[in-house]
C-alpha cells in the first residue's frame, strides 16, 4: 500500500509552531533602581553619602543622583550611610544608629526603572558672633576671632559672622586686637555664659556651649 507523502507546508507550519513555544533568550531579566538625594537645611553634609544596594555601594553628594543597574528583578534592600550627625535621614527609628538609615525593600521590573527620592534634613551646629562697637576712636581694623584657641575668622567693628560646623559640646569663642582704648562687654543669649576672662593682651574669652541637633 502506497502511503501517501506529508505535504511541504503542514512540515512547516508545524516547524513554526515548535518554534514559537520555544522560550525567547532575548527576553531582559534585569532592571535598574534610580535614587535621588535632596539635602535641606544649615551645614550640609560636605562629604555626601554612601547608597548601597545588597552588597554593591556608590558614594552620592547632598543633592545628587545615582543608578544601579544590572539588578535582578524583585526586591533589594536600599540603605543610606555616613549621615552627619547633625542631619536625618528619611524616617528616622528611635533607638538605630541615626548615620545609616534603612530606606526600604524597593522592587525592581525589567527593563524598567525604578525611581526614589530620599530626603535628608540638616541643621546648622555652631556660634554667630556680632559685635557692635560704640564711643571715640573706634578700632578701625575690627577683631579676631578665636574659637578653642585657634584663628577662626576676623569680624568687623559692627559685624556679625558665624562658625559652624561644631561639635555638641563647650568650646571657648574668644575675641582678640581689641584696642587698648576699648573694652568688650558680652551681652547676654540664649547660649549660657559660662566665664570670662582677660588676659595681659586685648583679649577676651567666653564659653559657649553647642547644643545636640
Amino acid at each position: 500500500m502506497r502511503i501517501p507523502a506529508t505535504p511541504l507546508w503542514l512540515g512547516l507550519a508545524l516547524a513554526l509552531t515548535a518554534a514559537a513555544c520555544g522560550n525567547d533568550a532575548t527576553s531582559p531579566t534585569t532592571g535598574a533602581l534610580r535614587i535621588t538625594v535632596v539635602t535641606t537645611g544649615g551645614d550640609p553634609d560636605l562629604d555626601g553619602y554612601i547608597v548601597t544596594v545588597d552588597d554593591r555601594e556608590q558614594t552620592v553628594s547632598a543633592n545628587d543622583t545615582v543608578v544601579f543597574a544590572g539588578l535582578a528583578t524583585g526586591p533589594h534592600a536600599v540603605r543610606l550611610r555616613d549621615v552627619a550627625p547633625n542631619c536625618v535621614a528619611g524616617h528616622h527609628a528611635p533607638g538605630t544608629d541615626p548615620s545609616q538609615v534603612e530606606i526600604g525593600q524597593l522592587s525592581v521590573r525589567a527593563a524598567d526603572t525604578t525611581k526614589v527620592a530620599v530626603a535628608v534634613s540638616c541643621v546648622a551646629t555652631g556660634v554667630q558672633i556680632t559685635t557692635a562697637t560704640t564711643g571715640a576712636d573706634r578700632d578701625a581694623d575690627g577683631y579676631t576671632v578665636f574659637l578653642d584657641g585657634s584663628l577662626a575668622a576676623v569680624v568687623g567693628v559692627n559685624g556679625s559672622i558665624a562658625i559652624t560646623r561644631l561639635s555638641a559640646d563647650g568650646h571657648v569663642v574668644a575675641l582678640g586686637e581689641i584696642a587698648a582704648n576699648c573694652t568688650p562687654t558680652l551681652v547676654p543669649s540664649p547660649s549660657p555664659q559660662v566665664r570670662s576672662s582677660r588676659s595681659p593682651s586685648p583679649y577676651h574669652a567666653w564659653r559657649r556651649r553647642v547644643p545636640s541637633p
